[in-house]
């Protein structure tokens, strides 16, 4: 089995082995086209019957000597004629200027010894345009296959290309059919059959994977098995026919070899002319990814040419009519358009990566081509000078034989070493990319928290990669809204702190849901606007989606690198592999957490914060200490979400429950009660020490600036209420201390919200209205305000 770390080599000495295959192949072409040029008599035989004159060509030697359409050779010369074989064998002996006598057979007389006979001086001129033409469209076809088949193993748009173009190549380095000798007539034939029928099969599978594979090719994956069944079996049905008739000469199958062709050339040529021009028109249109719509539509327009000539070429055949002279000179021009496509479709819009070739590939192919000769001639030359001491020959051959498995089992050892010394000597700066990146997705688990590690990945991905920014945003577990959880560095540029959510169904996020894989801000930022308000200004270039399960639980936003304008295509295949080894450890720690914390504000549950309270209760009255509970309740959050949207509010929330947990020591603890509340635990401190907490927590939230839609901002407050725990009460227990710090709560709400009451203080009856009637009457003059006013 392959190793995946060697495949770039594997493939690529294969390929070099086929391309010199191929070249061989067209060197013979032009060769046999400029002998038989001299053979030629300007006539085109049936199909069915190839003694039979289909076509003359004007002002050619048969024309010229008065051959005619219809006409059957029945004897060259002294040669009589029986069969296409026999004709061919015939021509092999014609030259140019040398006149040949043919007997033919002309309409209904079918009498031997009344056939005509006729002098014809064989030569046609060389056809150097079309020969120029072929040959072009084999060097680009087999430069497309050498950048296809050096791509990744697992990219199947870059196998069908390279089988395609391979094919492609091979089908026109054949000599055409026809050619003599008649060996070669006969390999060449069936080869241009097998290749059609694989050609028409593989492009139907490529239209069907450009820019990506199709939904239905998910659900029924057996389509494009039977695709093939059905095409090579048109074309191994053709072959067989053809040896059959041409070869062995006999006519006992039912059907002729020209009804065996029009299953090939005439269903499915125009079932697939058809069904590849549709299957990449919608893509073409309608894809959200722009590069995806222009690898499709350049495709599309590269196939374009061979289906408008394939459907007008049955058009006129249901007529009764041929199509112009010219389009024959047209057919010729036909195979360049879809690989230049492809072409156009990786150099401009990155159909496939081509940067790994040209690095890499072609270099460890290119000097393991030289290992190979240099370690192979020696192996041989040694076992040579061994075998010539032995007298024995069997003795000699077998010394030769060793000497040469001896060099097949080591050859392998030579190669890695040499692999793994190009690696190191010559990409240092990969080596080292990829260690920091496997160290990073070992560092990750062993951080134990969401918080942390996302701290940890931002830092080092900024430092690895050398970029200006580096963001990460996770999906929220309950609604997928992408809450932005860290920052490297934590301000953005404006100085304002960068905390903020994304909507799950916003355009640039489900374009990369679709995808799966790296894209550049630039695609997404006209489309998102929630990505755009806030990373337009932030320097961003790349956004790597963190994928787990095909599911995207993350996003991940770098600024450019500082040293470059844009991220080499190798550093963006990595970066994806990072997004895949981050998801999966975001993933697991966050299934483990998901029943302690709550996906919003990351801060503890309801159930899990009154269980730690319990815990602190009980320790405070064993050994007699301080505690302190305080209940925290944002002011106007109704308004805010009546305003601007449930999102906006949650992204308030968010912003809140940050700079609670960044104003507590290590050892208090606070969790989201429920809504907009906030319960939070305060060991070893008393009364005092907690409103000095209390109040420090709602300075910190006071100069918070949160910029909302259509250019607002909420400036939150909040207010608290607090509870020390009293040990010689006979109600110190949890219910009692929640209870007490909502009523001070309670009080602060209703002496003017932002502010910090203690519990013991009695509300005033006058001020006794119910907090869902004060909540439905409040007007956030002061929390919403335009850009540039002061508050009120």
């Amino acid at each position: 089995m392959i190793d995946r770390t060697n495949g770039p080599l594997v493939r690529g000495v294969f390929a070099c082995a086929a391309t010199l295959v191929v070249l061989a192949l067209l060197v013979l072409h032009v060769h046999l086209a400029l002998d038989s040029a001299d053979r030629r008599l300007g006539v085109l035989f049936a199909t069915a019957d190839r003694v039979v004159i289909d076509e003359v060509t004007p002002d050619g030697p048969a024309a010229t000597a008065g051959l005619q359409a219809g006409d059957r050779v029945v004897q060259v010369g002294a040669n009589p004629i029986e069969s296409a074989g026999d004709f061919d064998l015939a021509a092999e002996a014609f030259e140019r200027g040398d006149p040949v006598t043919l007997r033919v057979v002309r309409g209904d007389d079918a009498q031997r010894d009344r056939a005509l006979e006729l002098s014809v001086m064989p030569g046609m001129p060389v056809g150097w345009l079309g020969l120029s033409i072929n040959g072009l469209v084999v060097l680009i076809s087999l430069a497309l296959c050498l950048l296809a088949v050096l791509q990744r193993g697992d990219d199947v748009r870059a196998r069908l290309i390279a089988w395609f173009s391979f094919l492609l190549a091979l089908e026109l380095a054949l000599p055409a059919p026809g050619t003599p000798p008649l060996v070669v007539d006969i390999l060449a034939s069936s080869g241009f059959y097998l290749a059609t029928g694989a050609q028409l099969s593989i492009v139907l599978h490529l239209a069907a994977v450009v820019p990506e594979r199709r939904p239905l090719l998910q659900r029924r994956p057996w389509l494009v098995p039977i695709a093939y069944v059905v095409c090579l079996g048109a074309a191994l049905l053709v072959t067989c026919t053809f040896w059959i008739e041409v070869v062995g000469g006999k006519t006992w199958l039912p059907w002729t070899l020209l009804e065996a062709e029009a299953p090939l050339f005439d269903i499915l040529f125009n079932a697939v002319a058809v069904a590849v021009p549709a299957l990449l028109l919608p893509p073409a249109v309608r894809h959200p990814d722009l590069a995806c719509r222009q690898q499709a539509g350049l495709i599309f327009f590269g196939i374009l040419p061979w289906t408008v000539y394939t459907l007008a070429g049955s058009a006129a055949d249901l007529v009764g009519t041929d199509l112009p002279l010219w389009t024959d000179e047209l057919f010729s021009l036909i195979p360049l358009s879809l690989p230049i496509a492809v072409f156009v479709a990786i150099f401009r819009y990155q159909l496939f990566d081509i940067e790994l070739v040209v690095r890499r590939s072609v270099l460890y192919t290119l000097l393991t081509t030289l290992l190979i000769a240099v370690f192979y001639s020696v192996a041989g030359l040694l076992g040579a000078l061994v075998a010539r001491g032995v007298d024995d020959a069997r003795r000699s051959m077998w010394i030769v034989a060793g000497a040469m498995f001896f060099a097949g089992l080591t050859f392998g050892t030579l190669r890695r070493r040499l692999q793994r010394w190009i690696d190191h000597r010559l990409y240092p700066e990969r080596q080292a990319l990829r260690r920091h990146l496997i160290e990073l997705a070992s560092e990750l688990p062993a951080l134990g928290t969401v918080p942390a590690m996302g701290e940890h990945l931002v830092e080092r991905l900024r430092s690895i990669f050398a970029v200006s920014s580096a963001t990460l945003l996770l999906a929220e577990s309950e609604h997928g809204v992408l809450l932005s959880i860290a920052a490297s560095p934590a301000e953005s540029l404006d100085g304002s702190p960068l905390s903020f959510l994304v909507p799950p169904d916003d355009p640039g996020v489900q374009r990369l849901r679709l995808l799966g894989r790296p894209l550049p801000m630039a695609t997404l930022l006209d489309d998102s606007s929630a990505l755009a308000q806030r990373f337009a200004q932030r320097d961003a270039a790349l956004a790597v989606p963190l994928m787990a399960h095909d599911q995207m639980i993350g996003l991940l936003v770098l600024g450019s690198p500082e040293s470059r304008r844009r991220f080499a295509r190798e550093e963006i295949e990595l970066l994806s592999l990072v997004g895949h080894q981050a998801a999966t450890a975001f993933e697991n720690v966050r299934l483990f957490e998901s029943a302690t914390f709550e996906g919003l504000t990351g801060l503890r549950r309801r159930e899990a914060i009154l269980e730690h309270l319990d815990r602190e209760i009980e320790r405070a009255l064993r050994y007699g200490r301080p505690l302190v509970v305080g209940m925290a309740d944002l002011d106007h959050f109704k308004s805010i979400n009546d305003r601007f949207g449930h999102l906006a509010g949650d992204a308030v929330l968010k912003r809140v429950a940050d700079e609670l947990v960044a104003g507590l020591r290590s050892s208090d603890a606070v969790g989201r009660y429920g809504g907009e509340e906030f319960l939070l635990v305060l060991p070893e401190t008393d009364a005092d020490g907690g409103w000095h907490v209390a109040d420090k927590l709602r300075q910190q939230i006071a100069k918070l600036t949160l910029p909302m839609p259509e250019s607002r901002r909420v400036e939150p407050s909040i207010s608290i209420g607090l509870a020390a725990l009293d040990a010689a009460a006979e109600n110190a227990d949890r219910q009692s201390l929640v209870e007490a710090a909502d009523r001070a709560l309670y009080r602060a709400k209703q002496l003017g919200r932002d502010r910090v009451e203690l519990a013991g203080a009695e509300v005033s009856q006058d001020a006794e209205v119910s907090q869902d009637e004060a909540s439905a009457n409040e007007v956030p003059v002061s929390e919403v305000k335009e850009p540039g006013t002061e508050p009120t």
